[in-house]
């Protein structure tokens, strides 16, 4: 082997030495960049303040100036002697939170300061004493009362505290067993227990919350009403009717039913196969078909011009026949396009036992309309609703909570096909007898002025 050969098999080998120390060298030297840990405890917090809240406190404090503070945590136990708990803040506020405890005792809660790692401050001492609890304060305002197959409870949650009222109902022995537990956390709420027959028995009312906090029960023996569906066909004849439209008619003229346009309630309507009889007959097949091409001025005014004038809202008026309690209301869309197209989304129901006042009661039209609608055009003042009694708000919302059809899935209008939209009647008003009711549609499916009924259904007794 020459010298060059052995010159070059040295300088290959002796640079590969280096490369690969170089290598291992720079693997071996990498930065650590996880925090930096000592044994340094953070200052304590100073300045604790307490307000005191419902089942609660809220602790404000003045932060340690430590530069690797984490937070503050709390400790404290909702029974003397009980489980302690922890709390935590971050470093980024200056307070702590209190919740859940059920009564109104004094308590030390220790809050601690705790940097990054993990050292802990002294413990600052504050003691907290929590008012009335969010359930005895909701206890204090629930009210019970009877009802159509069983009992509504009312009551006011000036907190907004998430909650569930348990209604317990005694069996055929007076055992009381836990029937139903309804969660809200709305300001006001009223939820009606239904599906018990009219015998008397024992119910008691508990309000809970989420940390198993119980108010006192309220405990009523009630007998619930005996409730029926209210008929709108007896033996193939038609008991409710559509006040002031004259049967039967295809896209019957305005002109042809004066009560109706005087009253502003929709004045024409698809055909006689649609009307106030497919929306009682059991099949949400058939339907009732309002306002077709739209509830517009002309058909109130008279006048071809005002022909692209949509007014809402769209009015239907009934008499029942009879007059009747009413516990519930059901609603069922026409079948092949619930939740969608032209059927009524957002209405109100309001009811009376008086005859509705008619032509004779006023000089003219426009005095009818005025008094009988909420329309600027017409210059309506809804000045009937002062002799009206509001019963129920009713939103046709499927289980999903799609709120415009293109979200609305196919289990939502298999759902609204075999179950309708049940809405209860005011608690206060079930009571009350009426024989006429007005519906007062807001919105269809469709943003439009054209209604379907598939189906209109009442529920309570007779008063008569």
């Amino acid at each position: 082997m020459n010298t060059n050969m052995k010159y070059n098999r040295f300088f290959y080998v002796f640079f590969g030495i280096v490369a690969l120390s170089a290598v291992l060298w720079q693997c071996t030297d990498v930065k650590d960049y996880s925090p930096v840990k000592d044994k340094v405890a953070p200052w304590p917090v100073s300045n604790p303040e307490v307000v005191n809240l419902s089942g609660g406190a809220l602790i404000t404090y003045t932060k340690p100036s430590d530069p690797d503070l984490l937070g503050v945590k709390a400790l404290y136990s909702y029974t003397d002697g009980g489980e302690i708990l922890e709390a935590y803040s971050s470093a980024f506020t200056d307070s702590i939170k209190l919740e859940g405890f059920p009564d109104t005792l004094n308590r030390i809660v220790r809050l601690i300061a705790i940097d990054k790692s993990g050292n802990e401050s002294t413990p600052v001492e504050v003691s907290i004493r929590p008012t009335i609890p969010p359930v005895e304060l909701i206890r204090r305002s629930l009210k019970v009362q009877t009802t159509f197959q069983g009992v509504t409870a009312s009551w006011e949650n000036i907190t907004g505290a998430n909650i569930g009222v348990v209604l317990y109902a005694a069996d055929s022995t007076g055992t009381m067993r836990l029937n139903y537990t309804h969660y809200s956390n709305t300001l006001e709420d009223i939820y009606t227990f239904r599906g018990f027959d009219t015998t008397q028995r024992a119910f008691s009312v508990q309000i809970r919350d989420r940390w198993d906090n119980y108010s006192s029960t309220l405990d009523t023996v009630l007998t619930p009403l005996f409730e029926i569906q209210i008929q709108g066909i007896v033996n193939g004849i038609e008991i409710w009717q559509r006040m002031g439209f004259t049967y039967p008619g295809n896209n019957t003229s305005p002109s042809s039913n004066p009560e109706c346009v005087w009253r502003g309630d929709a004045a024409r309507q698809n055909s006689a196969g649609e009307n106030m009889k497919a929306a009682m007959d059991g099949s949400n097949a058939t339907f009732l078909h309002l306002a077709r091409p739209g509830n517009v001025l002309s058909n109130y005014s008279g006048n071809a011009a005002d022909e692209g004038v949509h007014l809402l809202p769209v009015y239907l008026t009934i008499d029942l026949g009879r007059s009747c309690l009413l516990s519930r209301h059901k609603l069922f869309h026409r079948s092949d396009t619930r939740l969608g197209d032209n059927n009524v989304k957002e209405y109100e129901l309001w009811a009376t036992n008086n005859p509705p006042k008619n032509m004779s009661d006023f000089a003219d039209k426009e005095a009818s309309l005025a008094y009988w609608t909420s329309w600027t055009e017409v210059n309506g003042t809804d000045a009937w609703k002062n002799d009206w009694t509001h019963i129920a708000s009713c939103l046709t919302a499927p289980p999903s909570g799609a709120t415009i059809s293109t979200s609305v899935t196919s289990e939502d209008k298999t759902w609204a096909n075999a179950n309708g939209f049940e809405f209860s009647i005011f608690p206060e008003h079930t009571g009350t007898p009426f024989r006429y009711v007005r519906i007062v549609s807001q919105r269809n499916w469709s943003a439009g002025t054209i209604l379907h009924f598939g189906e209109i259904e009442f529920y309570g007794a007779y008063a008569d």
